[in-house]
C-alpha cells in the first residue's frame, strides 16, 4: 500500500498474544484476557495541576474505567487494572475522589449489553465554549460525542 508502511504478524509464543489494547494467554480452553501496555508505559496523563479544561483531565479517568469495563478481565486482572488505574491518577496528582471507581463502573461487566452498542455518535470540533454548550444539549439523548 505505501513503501513506508509495514506490517507485522504476531506471533504466539507461551500461550500469550497480544493486540492494541489486551493479551490473551492460557490454553486454548482457558483463555484469559487482560489489558496490555507497551514496556515503554509511562503512566502519564494530563496532570491535574495543569490549566486544562477539567472535562479533559475526567476524559482520561473515563477512558480507563471504560476499558477496564469493556473487557471481559478475570477477577484477578479486572483487580490488577483497577490499582494500575488508581496508581496513574495517583502520580499524576488527581484528587484522592477522583482515584474510586465511578458507582456506574462499579460492577465487574462480563458481558456487553447490546443495548450499549446502540448509542450513535456525532463529533464536533472544539471552538470555544460554544461547542461546550452544543455538546452539552445532546448529554440526555442517544447521540454520544
Amino acid at each position: 500500500m505505501h513503501p513506508n508502511l509495514h506490517v507485522t504478524a504476531e506471533a504466539v509464543s507461551n500461550n500469550t498474544i497480544n493486540y492494541p489494547n489486551i493479551y490473551i494467554h492460557g490454553p486454548e480452553d482457558d483463555l484469559q484476557i487482560s489489558i496490555f501496555r507497551k514496556s515503554n508505559f509511562t503512566d502519564t496523563v494530563i496532570l491535574y495541576t495543569t490549566k486544562h479544561a477539567a472535562q479533559h483531565k475526567y476524559a482520561a479517568i473515563r477512558y480507563l474505567h471504560n476499558k477496564v469495563c469493556t473487557y471481559q478481565l478475570s477477577n484477578e486482572a479486572y483487580n490488577r487494572e483497577l490499582n494500575t488505574i488508581q496508581n496513574i491518577l495517583y502520580n499524576n496528582f488527581y484528587p484522592i475522589y477522583s482515584l474510586k471507581t465511578p458507582k456506574h463502573m462499579n460492577k465487574h461487566i462480563t458481558n456487553l449489553e447490546p443495548t450499549l452498542l446502540r448509542h450513535k455518535w456525532s463529533t464536533f470540533t472544539y471552538i470555544g465554549k460554544e461547542a461546550t454548550y452544543i455538546t452539552k444539549l445532546f448529554q440526555n439523548t442517544n447521540l454520544k460525542k
